[in-house]
């Protein structure tokens, strides 16, 4: 039954960002274990940000660490005013900061 919520969340948010020029992000987390990872989370995120403006190339040169990657999620938001971003299954996320996944 939540599947079919956050299906149709998804879709209504798709209709609805779609019918005001709005660039619409779906991440759907906690399916895969590279799903489950905050720093693959932000990369994901911010890649897919660049994109959306035309900067693939800058895509490469994303950081590779979780404060540094924080910050230019922060950054590309504050840049990207015509997107909705859809996170499905957000707690399944691992936000222990202690966890090797943020270290680096």
């Amino acid at each position: 039954m939540c599947v079919q919520i956050a299906e149709k969340m998804s879709k209504h948010l798709f209709f609805v960002s779609q019918s005001q020029g709005r660039n619409v992000i779906y991440r759907f987390l906690g399916t895969t274990e590279q799903s489950t990872s905050a720093r693959a989370l932000l990369q994901s995120l911010c890649a897919q940000l660049l994109i959306n403006k035309g900067k693939h190339e800058d895509v490469e040169n994303l950081p590779s660490s979780f404060q540094k990657l924080c910050d230019e999620f922060n950054n590309a938001l504050n840049r990207s005013n015509d997107v909705d971003i859809f996170l499905d299954s957000l707690d399944q996320v691992q936000t222990n900061p202690y966890s090797s996944d943020l270290v680096s």
